[in-house]
């Protein structure tokens, strides 16, 4: 738990030294976010990776995406 805590603080920190100097947040994709690929079976059966609702997020979204490179699920 101490290590989740410190991750905690080193974001805020981290925002709010940001926001102290006057930084403007600006992202930047540079490219398409790997999803993996295969199937994982989970409690509703076997699901293809990315899982349904994740795909619908991301066609949603506007996020430009790939399978691969390896048959894990990489982005949830």
């Amino acid at each position: 738990m101490h290590e989740a805590q410190d991750i905690v603080i080193d974001i805020m920190g981290a925002v709010m030294g940001m926001q102290l100097v006057g930084v403007v947040p600006e992202v930047k994709l540079l490219a398409p976010v790997s999803v993996g690929g295969g199937h994982v079976h989970c409690s509703h059966g076997t699901l293809s990776i990315p899982a349904p609702a994740t795909t619908v997020i991301l066609e949603e979204s506007g996020i430009p995406w790939k399978k691969g490179p390896l048959d894990v699920e990489l982005f949830t």
